[in-house]
């Protein structure tokens, strides 16, 4: 692909991963478009078939950890130190905090003198300052755009303890996937639980696509992605043939619809992450 395009890259960086990035980036952009460019020239631009963006950023992250604690335990044996663990809270912490620390008070500011819309009565500051705003339930009218930060922090903070703990009793090619699993039907039960909530398209955004409780299998897809490619990429032939492949899933109707039944949008959800999980493999070329 490289070579196709003439595009210099560098050896560090993975050339596919990057195109998917800027696809997930494109995606973004689209999806917000749909106020923007409402009843203009380029309003059909909204109606693409395109996945969720911040999916595949979700997928991508879990991708990329997950590799990179793979590696780690491959090299060490399958043991994982505590010092690793503590290093790449610190890093987490420092990539994420100071941003989000800052932005949280100004943004209540904002809304506290009315400055831009919102109300900042309906949800208390602390549960935004703890990530805990959307664990289980949803929360609107404040700070709409912190709802993805708690699904990848709670990944962040759960997933090495999680390979801490299973480590002592198995290896990652064993248990890796029973993991992911868990949380896949984890989510898929949460959202069975609420569907009684969801009776328009606004309490489907807020139940199931901005809770923690709902989001956080598509993460733990990435690191499903990240296992295959570890382990079955030379075995499988894992590349070209399957970015081709799952992009061909596209033709599904990816992004669940309110007008669709909440039952088959719990199924098409489910189905849009494996495709991404496939294409995130695809994308290692």
């Amino acid at each position: 692909m490289r070579d196709f395009l003439r595009i210099k890259v560098d050896p560090k960086r993975v050339f596919g991963l990057d195109l998917l990035r800027a696809f997930a980036i494109f995606c973004v952009v689209q999806g917000h478009g749909e106020r923007l460019l409402y009843d203009t020239a380029l309003d059909r631009f909204t109606d693409l078939p395109v996945p969720h963006g911040v999916n595949i950023f979700f997928i991508m992250s879990g991708y990329l950890i997950g590799k990179s604690f793979l590696l780690y335990l491959e090299r060490n044996e399958n043991r994982l130190s505590r010092q690793k663990i503590l290093t790449f809270y610190a890093r987490t912490a420092l990539r994420i905090l100071p941003h989000y620390l800052f932005i949280l008070p100004v943004n209540y500011l904002l809304v506290h003198y009315q400055i831009i819309p919102g109300n900042t009565k309906a949800f208390p500051i602390w549960g935004f300052a703890t990530f805990t705003q959307n664990l289980a339930t949803p929360f609107w009218n404040f700070y709409w755009e912190s709802w993805s930060l708690p699904v990848q922090w709670w990944f962040y903070i759960f997933f090495p303890l999680f390979l801490l703990l299973l480590t002592r009793f198995a290896k990652p090619k064993q248990f890796i996937p029973w993991l992911c699993l868990f949380f896949v039907v984890l989510s898929i039960c949460f959202r069975l639980s609420v569907v009684n909530h969801v009776t328009n398209r606004f309490s489907w955004d807020t139940w199931m696509r901005k809770t923690v409780a709902s989001r956080t299998e598509t993460i733990y897809i990435g690191v499903l992605a990240a296992w295959l490619m570890y382990y079955f990429s030379k075995q499988c032939g894992i590349g070209m043939p399957w970015l081709v492949s799952s992009s061909g899933l596209f033709c599904l109707p990816l992004r669940a619809s309110s007008r669709a039944s909440w039952g088959r949008s719990i199924i098409m959800r489910f189905i849009s992450r494996f495709q991404l999980c496939l294409w995130s493999c695809g994308s290692r070329f």
